[in-house]
């Protein structure tokens, strides 16, 4: 991975010396430590619900592990020389809580990168100070914590890590903990070019890493459909597996919550307006996005049907417990699952008996009742012993928010959180253990880990999928699917059918449509057929809607072919008519830019602003930089009656002008011309935004008259120049001057232009 400096020797030296405060000196920087620490602990309630301060593992976040000792994190107890710096620690804490709370529905897994940054940077810190105190932490920490992370780090993660290092050094900065002035840093570790949006085969490359491997798709569509049965423990597995993929094959998803989130009634049936029935999916996207329904799209519907038709099936069971827990009448007797000993409830029982209640195998029992601190001693338990003492405490130490599946469900409450007995994946413990039993009596949830363990790579105590069924690539080598990769790839097929970047992002469940392209990985190639596409005359016509002068209607067909031929642009009285689109080229450009639009009283503004301020005095319905949008929505009929207001003030000045003439006021007959000549222009404007011929989308503007930008003015003075100089031939200046000369508004003509849609008339 080749690693490049953002920034020259210069703009750091500036960037220094408009960032320099005087750092505080040992003493101020350890009080301002302390307050730091004690706000985030005391004043903060953010990840405090389920986690311990002085804990070393927090759910959710991670674990405060050294990072030499990071596969300490997934042991149940690690040994207090494997925890961070205790000098270190409580600011590690600190900075995540306080991190958390700015922004608390932030995924997970970044606070999962800042804990990584702060590992390399504690490490740093001990290697080059010898010292665990963030105080010390000063441009060379920072460098060799970027050092390490190059070394023991690959991929996208170097940089990342790199990324949230220069956010610590900020907050340290601009908190005053350290004592030397680190606010100038910015990290040496730079993301590579974004070869998302890279032409040639490097970019065409990347993006097809970006999507799953048709072989591990195709090996999970065949296992899929073999004869899977949900009651048969030995299929379960695979059902689980190939149901999720699925489900995010079906609609462009998250893997993580958001798929495995999902109440039992999610399936959603309605009639389109063309008659047709549609599948939709109940869902709740991450990331801010909420509740909605995600459609399916045709193709897939049977598939997802099925596959929540398996998943229901395998889970009810674990329904039914769960509801026998919630029920206030049942919630304290033992469950009498089908091999449950008929027994008594305070009957004491065998060892035999107690395995056979908390399904457990019969050999190795006395181990395995060991493992979960119970005697393997006959006559010491009954069945509301065991449930009592030791399967209620162990849920509600696993999942402290029953019924609610988690913190966030439980928020809710009963507008809307989702139970356990409501929950497609409620599970019950070991239900999806290649060896162990499936525990009858104990709930448990399975998370996106346990889906990526079975379509990653085989280890030495789980098999996945793929070598299960003994499929491999056409090399031999093993194969894996990356979650992620299938919402790539349909959103790379949205792209691919024309879906407009609104409907992708809905269907995504995302917020912010600019995050499209991220997930667009069409080729080079396709990506230049389809702007040729729209280049090219035969495609994608665009009418421009012709106007009689006089009555203000649609031109007919048989006018408008008498008029002009189908490839030409004419105007035709107040309007300007153009039936197709030509090919573009340099000709047709306008020197003025296309901006992003300024919202107005009648319409959108595309004027300029970064070069001048307005030059119209406001007055936009007589500005070539205003464009008028026909719509029914109500913005655009608001914008409509605002000019039918207008024209009706403009009416009163007509006759009050006209009352002043006819009393011999010789000075009204220029306002009474000027203002009868504006009501036409406004009615005729009217005229075409009520029009029923006037398609949806419609764009209306003032023809004839070119805006005066900065650069126009330019270039009206160099050709001004050029005449009086004689230094170029006089024909060619002039005709430089007829393009770019300012007309007189009030001659001027409204164009209509038609976009194919709303949004293409705002783009």
């Amino acid at each position: 991975m080749q690693l490049k400096l953002k920034n020259s020797k210069s703009s750091l030296a500036h960037k220094a010396l408009s960032n320099y405060t005087s750092p505080p000196d040992r003493n101020q920087a350890s009080s301002n430590l302390a307050d730091y620490i004690h706000y985030a602990r005391h004043d903060l309630a953010g990840l405090a619900h389920n986690n311990k301060w002085e804990s070393w593992k927090w759910h959710g976040i991670g674990s405060f592990i050294k990072q030499e000792f990071i596969n300490s994190g997934k042991c149940k107890d690690a040994p207090i020389s494997h925890w961070l710096d205790p000098q270190f620690i409580d600011f590690a804490k600190a900075y995540i809580r306080e991190r958390h709370s700015l922004n608390p529905s932030e995924a997970q897994g970044t606070q999962g990168y800042r804990l990584r940054a702060l590992r390399f940077l504690e490490m740093a810190l001990l290697e080059i100070k010898s010292s665990g105190d963030p105080a010390d932490v000063d441009q060379a920490v920072l460098n060799h914590a970027c050092t390490l992370a190059e070394k023991m780090c690959n991929g996208q993660s170097i940089p990342d890590v790199g990324r949230y290092l220069q956010s610590i050094a900020s907050l340290l900065h601009s908190k005053r903990i350290v004592i030397s002035n680190i606010g100038y840093w910015v990290s040496p570790l730079r993301y590579e070019t974004q070869m998302g949006i890279s032409v040639g085969s490097a970019g065409d490359k990347f993006r097809s890493e970006k999507l799953p491997d048709p072989a591990a798709l195709n090996a999970l569509a065949e296992i899929f459909n073999h004869d899977l049965d949900p009651n048969d423990p030995a299929h379960q597995r695979d059902i689980y597996s190939t149901s999720i993929t699925a489900l995010l094959l079906s609609a462009p998803s998250r893997a993580g919550f958001e798929t495995h989130h999902l109440p039992v009634n999610l399936l959603f049936k309605a009639t389109d307006s063309f008659g047709k029935e549609q599948t939709g999916l109940r869902w709740e996207a991450g990331k801010g996005f909420g509740s909605y329904v995600k459609w399916v799209w045709e193709g897939m519907a049977p598939v997802a049907e099925i596959a929540l038709d398996r998943l229901t099936r395998m889970t009810e069971e674990a329904r039914n417990l769960a509801r026998w827990m919630e029920d206030a009448k049942t919630g304290s007797l033992f469950y009498r699952h089908s091999c449950c000993p008929d027994v008594d409830e305070n009957q004491l029982l065998t060892t035999k008996q107690v395995c056979a209640a908390l399904g457990i195998n019969l050999n190795g029992a006395a181990a395995a009742l060991r493992k979960i601190n119970l005697d393997n001693k006959d006559y010491r338990y009954s069945l509301h012993d065991l449930w009592i003492n030791h399967v209620i405490p162990e849920r509600q130490k696993k999942y402290p928010y029953f019924p609610y599946i988690d913190a966030k469900e439980s928020a809710k409450g009963k507008k809307g959180g989702l139970k356990f007995s409501e929950a497609l994946f409620c599970m019950r413990a070991k239900q999806l253990h290649p060896r162990n039993p499936t525990s009858p009596v104990k709930l448990w949830f399975p998370t996106l880990p346990r889906y990526l363990q079975d379509v990653g790579l085989s280890n030495e105590t789980r098999t996945s999928i793929f070598d299960r069924h003994g499929y491999r690539d056409s090399n031999g080598n093993p194969l894996t699917l990356r979650s992620h990769s299938v919402r790539h790839l349909l959103n790379t097929e949205g792209q691919r059918g024309q879906m407009t970047n609104e409907q992708i992002a809905w269907w995504s469940g995302r917020i912010n449509q600019s995050q499209n392209q991220v997930y667009n990985h069409m080729t080079e190639q396709e990506r230049v057929d389809r702007a040729k596409a729209y280049l090219t005359e035969d495609n994608h016509p665009v009418d421009i809607v012709s106007f009689d002068s006089k009555n203000i209607d649609l031109v007919g067909e048989q006018e408008r072919q008498k008029l002009i031929s189908p490839t030409e642009a004419i105007v035709h009285g107040y309007w300007h008519i153009n039936f197709h689109r030509k090919t573009a080229t340099h000709s047709n450009f306008d020197v003025q830019p296309r901006l992003a639009g300024i919202n107005t009283l009648y319409g959108r503004c595309e004027h300029d602003y970064v070069l001048s301020p307005c030059e119209g005095f406001a007055h936009c319905l007589d500005c070539s930089d205003h464009v008028c949008i026909k719509g029914n929505g109500s913005d655009e009929q608001e914008k409509l009656s605002r000019i039918k207001e207008l024209m009706h003030l403009v009416k009163k000045e007509i006759d009050q002008a006209k009352e002043n003439l006819d009393d011999g006021d010789w000075g009204a007959q220029e306002w009474h011309t000027a203002q009868v000549r504006w009501h036409e222009k406004l009615q005729s404007l009217v005229d075409i935004l009520e029009s029923t011929h006037t398609p949806e989308g419609a764009i209306i503007k003032l023809a004839g008259a070119n805006s005066q930008t900065h650069l126009h003015r330019v270039l009206r003075s160099a050709a001004m120049m050029a005449l009086e100089a004689d230094t170029s031939p006089r024909e060619l200046i002039q005709e430089m001057l007829d393009a770019i000369i300012q007309k007189d508004n009030e001659d001027e003509a409204i164009k209509v232009t038609l976009a194919s849609n709303k949004e293409d008339s705002e783009r």
